[in-house]
């Protein structure tokens, strides 16, 4: 009987070539460029205008942080519909499928664009591809737990912020967070009691900073959130508000209720800083001094 059920399930099972359905029209639908090799492998970036410019420098639309790439690259534009790839005289030139662009190259959907060591994928942001690749590039910048960036991705943003301000004196400044006593929490009610501590606590943290601030698990029970645009006054003003919300919360699990606190460290950029590990050691110093002091409260 199981041979003959295998037998009508096989015959039941068809193949769909997905490249011919008729849903899937790529003509009126979005592109993006998706890195499949390089830095930020698996990341996406949208092409929202008609024109963009891809290169190292600040002012492009699509910025590539890869020293072999120009700082003005190449562009890609669109007319009529139908996109087009032009080099803008770099250095290392620029390919389509393993061709050097030579003047105007259409662009067809699935083709590879290479500028220096990145290589991205233009493709229609309905492509599974593109789904596939999106979702393997946010496991790799997120932390399981949280759901908030990690600590490899906080490094990339910290370094990215830091160059900016060097250049154009921009305000920068840096918390960190850590939770009070959190191994007594882990002793007392067990690691899940943790891990759900760790988790309301990310959820706090989204209501009280803006989209443009980058929140990241540093490790353990330690949190940092880059606030880029932002001066240490204005930085000591948010972090007050998420403690004194933070001690007034409160996690229930396993019919326990637990109550935590945070300690925190502000630093501000300051020309004075040779590199953005300068910034970090500034701010832990402070958080030091937070616990030091009676904990539940923040240093600048």
């Amino acid at each position: 009987m199981a041979g003959k059920r295998n037998e009508e399930t096989q015959k039941s099972t068809q193949i769909i070539d997905l490249t011919k359905r008729a849903d899937l029209d790529f003509s009126g639908d979005r592109f993006i460029l998706l890195e499949i090799y390089g830095a930020n492998m698996g990341k996406r970036r949208d092409i929202d205008d008609d024109s963009i410019i891809i290169g190292r420098g600040d002012n492009c639309n699509i910025i590539v942080n890869d020293p072999s790439v120009s700082r003005n690259h190449m562009k890609i534009f669109k007319v009529d519909k139908v996109f087009y790839a032009e080099d803008l005289g770099s250095t290392n030139r620029t390919y389509v499928n393993e061709d050097e662009i030579t003047g105007i190259q259409r662009l067809e959907n699935g083709d590879r664009i290479k500028i220096g060591n990145t290589i991205f994928k233009f493709i229609s942001s309905q492509d599974m591809e593109a789904e596939y690749y999106d979702q393997l590039y946010q496991f790799s910048i997120k932390d399981g737990l949280t759901g908030l960036y990690n600590r490899k991705s906080f490094d990339d943003k910290l370094e990215s912020e830091f160059s900016r301000c060097k250049r154009y004196g921009h305000s920068l400044s840096l918390v960190m967070i850590d939770i009070d006593y959190f191994k007594n929490i882990n002793d007392t009610y067990g690691h899940l009691a943790g891990d759900a501590v760790l988790t309301n606590l990310s959820k706090l943290f989204g209501k009280f900073f803006r989209s443009v601030d980058f929140i990241a698990r540093y490790g353990g029970e330690e949190f940092a959130v880059i606030l880029p645009e932002t001066p240490i006054n204005g930085a000591l003003l948010t972090t007050e508000r998420i403690r004194l919300a933070v001690s007034q919360n409160e996690v229930y699990i396993n019919q326990h209720t637990i109550k935590i606190t945070i300690s925190a460290g502000i630093s501000e950029y300051s020309q004075s800083f040779a590199s953005p590990t300068a910034l970090i050691e500034a701010a832990d110093k402070k958080l030091y001094e937070a616990k030091t002091n009676g904990r539940n409260r923040v240093e600048i």
